[in-house]
């Protein structure tokens, strides 16, 4: 298991619940525009200038809503994305978070022979794939 720290005895995982949403927000989003879109980003997020340049971050915070049923705070995405950046799960291209080959593959194999998968079942595939025990 990749971890952080060492507290007393018990090891704090570098990746958690709010990590896999992140993922799979980004993983639903990957392929949309903000400019082509109405009234995205209904909680109006103000948002730094290195994720106001990501052209389908409000599309992100969107997905996330629709996932969770909540909004990512600040501290969420720009932690987020610098961890899931630094483990190569997602990648920045002409400005879209996207994932990478990695995550794709490894979702690939996991999906299987299924055309199509649910919500829960894809943040399962996250979850696993990220090494998060606990929601």
């Amino acid at each position: 298991m990749d971890c952080l720290v060492l507290e007393g005895i018990d090891l704090i995982p570098k990746y958690q619940w709010k990590d896999v949403w992140l993922l799979a927000s980004i993983a639903m989003s990957e392929n949309c525009d903000d400019a082509n879109s109405a009234r995205l980003n209904k909680a109006r997020i103000e948002l730094t200038s290195d994720l106001a340049r990501l052209k389908n971050i409000n599309h992100v915070i969107d997905a996330g809503d629709y996932i969770d049923r909540s909004t990512f705070t600040i501290d969420e995405l720009t932690g987020g994305i610098k961890k899931l950046l630094d483990g190569e799960f997602i990648k920045i291209e002409n400005d879209y978070l996207k994932t990478t080959r990695k995550t794709n593959e490894y979702h690939e194999k996991e999906k299987g022979d299924r055309k199509h998968i649910s919500i829960k079942t894809a943040l399962g595939i996250f979850k696993k794939m990220l090494e998060v025990k606990k929601d």
